[in-house]
C-alpha cells in the first residue's frame, strides 16, 4: 500500500473535520470504523474533561470516559437526532458518573489543580496569587458539596462553558428548571464561599 504524503494526511485530516456530525452518525450506523475513531477524536477530551470537572480522578474519568463510548455504540439505536449526538455523549457520561456514585458510594474532591492558576495574571505578586488560590480550593470545596443536580449544571455551564439550552439538553430538563438549579447553586455558593473568606 502506498504511503501519504504529510500534505494529504493534513488535507485528508481537514477534510474530516468538516463533515457534519449528522453525516458522521449516519456513517457510524454503518458500521463505519473509521467514522467511530472520528466521533472519539472529536469528543474525547470534553468527555473526560467534563468527568474531571464534576470531581472524578483522573484514572476513573479515563475509564468512564470509554464507558461513555462504549456505552453510546451499544445504544445508537436510541439516539433519534443524529445533530444532538454531543449532548447525547454528555448525558451518558453524566448517568456514568452519577452510577459510579451510587455504586461505591465515595465521596470524590475536585481537583483544585485542573484550572491553570499559573496562566492567570496577577498583579499583586505571590501573596494575591496564593490569596487567589486559596479562595478556588474553598470554591471547589463549596461545588463539591451540591448534591449531583446543582454541581452538574454548575460544571456544564460554567467549566464546561455550555450554554443554558445545550446545559438544559444534555440534563434532559427543560431551560427553565437549568436555570432555577443554576441560581440555586449559586445562592450556595455565594453564601458558603462569603463565609470562608
Amino acid at each position: 500500500m502506498e504511503q501519504m504524503s504529510i500534505p494529504n494526511r493534513l488535507n485528508q485530516a481537514h477534510v474530516e473535520d468538516q463533515i457534519s456530525l449528522e453525516v458522521l452518525v449516519q456513517r457510524l450506523r454503518q458500521g463505519d470504523r473509521q467514522a467511530a475513531e472520528a466521533l472519539v477524536d472529536r469528543f474525547y477530551r470534553k468527555i473526560y474533561l467534563y468527568l474531571r470537572e464534576l470531581g472524578l480522578s483522573c484514572h476513573l474519568s479515563e475509564d468512564l470516559t470509554q464507558e461513555t463510548f462504549l456505552r453510546a455504540w451499544n445504544s445508537l439505536d436510541q439516539l433519534h437526532n443524529d445533530g444532538a449526538v454531543s449532548a447525547w455523549l454528555y448525558r451518558i457520561a453524566s448517568n456514568a458518573a452519577r452510577q459510579h456514585w451510587r455504586r461505591e458510594k465515595v465521596r470524590n474532591r475536585l481537583d483544585p489543580q485542573k484550572i491553570e492558576l499559573a496562566e492567570m495574571t496577577l498583579s499583586g505578586g505571590q501573596e494575591e496569587f496564593s490569596d487567589l488560590k486559596d479562595q478556588y480550593e474553598k470554591l471547589l470545596e463549596a461545588i463539591e458539596d451540591l448534591n449531583w443536580r446543582q454541581r452538574q449544571a454548575v460544571v456544564l455551564h460554567y467549566l464546561q462553558e455550555c450554554t443554558i439550552t445545550e446545559a438544559a439538553a444534555i440534563a434532559n430538563v427543560r431551560e427553565g428548571t437549568m436555570k432555577s438549579r443554576l441560581s440555586r447553586a449559586l445562592d450556595i455558593l455565594r453564601a458558603k464561599v462569603a463565609g470562608s473568606i
